[in-house]
């Protein structure tokens, strides 16, 4: 997949409060929102 692709696709998830980032100079380091995906599991229970 092309660069710009994923980065396209790891906005969306940032905006929907899916994942976090920390940028740390010219990288970002993503992570999966713990209670996001928590309340998201529970809705789908």
């Amino acid at each position: 997949m092309a660069q710009p692709t994923v980065s396209y696709h790891l906005k969306i998830l940032r905006e929907a409060g899916l994942v976090e980032a920390d940028k740390r100079g010219s990288w970002v380091y993503y992570r999966l929102n713990k209670k996001k995906m928590e309340e998201i599991r529970e809705i789908l229970q």
